[in-house]
C-alpha cells in the first residue's frame, strides 16, 4: 500500500474512475485530478498541490484500489476495482486499516464487525 501521503490522492482518483465506469490512462487522470476542486475541502493550504502522471501511475500500482488493466502506445491504463474485492484483499493483507483512506478503513471496519 502507498504512504500516507497519497490517501487524498488515491481516494479522489478512484471515486473519479469509479464513476467513469472506464479505464483511463495515467495522463488523462493526472490532468484531471490537477483540475480537480474539492466541494467541501477539509482545510485551505496545501489542498492537491498537484501531481505528474508518473507520480500517479506509481500511487495506483501501490494502492489495492486501482487495477492496471494493460498498456497502450506507452500509457499505462487503469480501472477502479470493484470495492468488495478491495477490501476482501486489505483483509487478507492484515494491514492496518489506517494506511488506507478514510472511506475504505471504514468499509474494513465494518466488514470485520460481521
Amino acid at each position: 500500500m502507498a504512504r500516507g501521503q497519497t490517501k487524498r490522492v488515491q481516494a479522489t482518483v478512484y471515486h473519479y474512475l469509479a464513476e467513469q465506469n472506464e479505464a483511463k490512462h495515467s495522463n488523462e487522470l493526472a490532468d484531471w485530478y490537477n483540475s480537480y476542486r474539492h466541494p467541501n475541502p477539509t482545510h485551505t493550504k496545501g489542498q492537491n498541490h498537484g501531481t505528474t502522471a508518473m507520480r500517479l501511475g506509481g500511487i495506483m500500482a501501490a494502492s489495492l484500489l486501482f487495477e492496471n488493466v494493460g498498456f497502450v502506445n506507452g500509457y499505462a491504463y487503469w480501472e477502479a476495482r470493484p470495492i468488495d474485492v478491495v477490501v476482501e484483499r486489505a483483509i487478507k493483507s492484515k494491514t492496518n486499516p489506517k494506511k488506507y483512506p478514510k472511506f475504505l478503513r471504514e468499509l474494513i471496519e465494518e466488514r470485520m464487525l460481521e
